[in-house]
């Protein structure tokens, strides 16, 4: 009876513990990243996407991947245009931050999915989705009405 005792001690003791871990991954989580994740450019051709922004960043937490998707789960390539790839995915300040080019590798989708995953502790990972991005292709040059002159 004596073992099933402290046995049941170390049940309960683990049980409480686990709980315990989990409500504060919760409660982390429930805490953004960024804020005001804002897209101000965006030039769409017939393979890609190129976007640039802003956003907030509200915590001091480590960068660990972009991903970007199209509506059915399919993970698309990113490319950093003009900026090596340790500058784009590095960790930055606490602040608002101007952010891009990204260039976003699309089979002609009308909107992208992407997300960003970020180390806040060293227990576990919290990815959040910035935003759907729906593409607005400009019209060819030869689709434009004519402009007349007087």
């Amino acid at each position: 009876m004596k073992i099933f005792k402290e046995m049941l001690w170390h049940v309960i003791l683990l049980t409480v513990s686990v709980l315990f871990v989990l409500a504060v991954r919760d409660i982390d989580r429930s805490f953004p990243v960024l804020k005001d994740f804002e897209v101000t450019s965006q030039q769409v051709t017939d393979a890609s996407v190129i976007i640039e922004g802003k956003v907030n960043k509200v915590r001091d937490c480590k960068l660990l991947e972009i991903n970007a998707f199209t509506p059915e789960g399919r993970k698309l390539s990113i490319n950093f245009p003009g900026k090596p790839i340790e500058e784009n995915l590095s960790t930055r300040p606490v602040g608002i931050q101007f952010w891009g080019p990204w260039e976003l590798f699309n089979q002609n989708n009308t909107s992208i999915n992407i997300f960003i995953t970020h180390s806040c502790s060293v227990f576990w990972s919290q990815t959040s989705k910035l935003t759907t991005l729906t593409l607005v292709k400009a019209p060819e040059p030869e689709n434009l009405a004519p402009v007349f002159k007087e």
